[in-house]
């Protein structure tokens, strides 16, 4: 193996590393690799120089389908009536009319002294 023109064949490891280290850009690596001693040696190969990048198999079509899928998850509800932010209330007019408290409140109070009509399991 070479890198950069520089034999790395018989170096060892961490020598193999500096020299990756080492190497300005572009990196020429060179992979030689031995043939068997029945065959004859051919001429030398080509040296390809590549970048290092990552490649995916994702085309525009599969992006489109993509799009085009259900959300897994559900809308989010407008909750905006509920806030109390100034911008809110300047889409959502509040009407100032005030309610007693007593008007919200279910007749829990006579349901609970009637204890003896419910029967638990």
């Amino acid at each position: 193996m070479r890198v950069n023109g520089k034999e790395l064949s018989k170096s060892s490891h961490d020598e193999t590393v500096e020299a990756f280290r080492a190497a300005r850009d572009p990196v020429v690596v060179q992979v030689i690799r031995r043939t068997p001693s029945g065959r004859p040696h051919g001429p030398p190969q080509e040296i390809h120089v590549v970048d290092v990048c990552t490649q995916t198999d994702i085309t525009f079509e599969h992006i489109m389908a993509l799009a085009k899928l259900q959300p897994s998850t559900p809308p989010v509800p407008d909750v905006c009536p509920f806030l109390l932010s100034d911008s809110c209330h300047s889409l959502h007019t509040m009407d100032q009319d005030y309610y007693e408290g007593t008007d919200y409140l279910s007749p829990v109070a006579a349901d609970g002294e009637r204890t003896e009509e419910f029967e638990y399991e």
